[in-house]
């Protein structure tokens, strides 16, 4: 389920918080506050956090808690960090986006289909209309 990409995301893979975060998912899950009034958001395979900055996400806790990241690279296979001005600060195999939203490769067909229409063909008279309608065609695509 594609997730929307805000200003600053730390994008993480949900197999690795599963397997190697401190308290696993519901942990991960309080640590990062998945609220429904958050900006915070969650599919099937992956978690997006969101802040204003990059350099607001502490990546030291969260190797703290068991998730990997290469100091020496400056990379982790296990998350990513998305600027919406600066895009991806490292690739990750698992991650494909087209600057509206982020989805893991093994996703559903359809919904990386409907990711990539909203993203890519939408005009925004189009997402004033629906808006308009109470639909947000940025919501985590499910």
């Amino acid at each position: 389920m594609p997730v929307y990409l805000h200003t600053a995301n730390l994008i993480v893979h949900k197999r690795a918080v599963e397997d190697r975060y401190s308290g696993g998912l519901e942990q991960f899950r309080k640590d990062f506050d998945l609220s429904a009034d958050s900006y915070n958001q969650e599919d099937n395979l992956l978690f997006c956090i969101c802040r204003m900055n990059l350099d607001e996400f502490d990546i030291q806790a969260l190797v703290s808690n068991g998730l990997h990241y290469g100091y020496l690279s400056g990379s982790s296979e296990d998350f990513t960090l998305y600027g919406r001005l600066s895009g991806f600060t490292w690739q990750v195999a698992w991650l494909e986006d087209n600057t509206v939203f982020a989805w893991h490769k093994d996703d559903r067909p359809e919904l990386i289909k409907r990711a990539k229409y909203i993203g890519e063909e939408m005009t925004m008279d189009m997402v004033v209309k629906l808006q308009e309608e109470g639909v947000n065609p940025f919501d985590v695509i499910r």
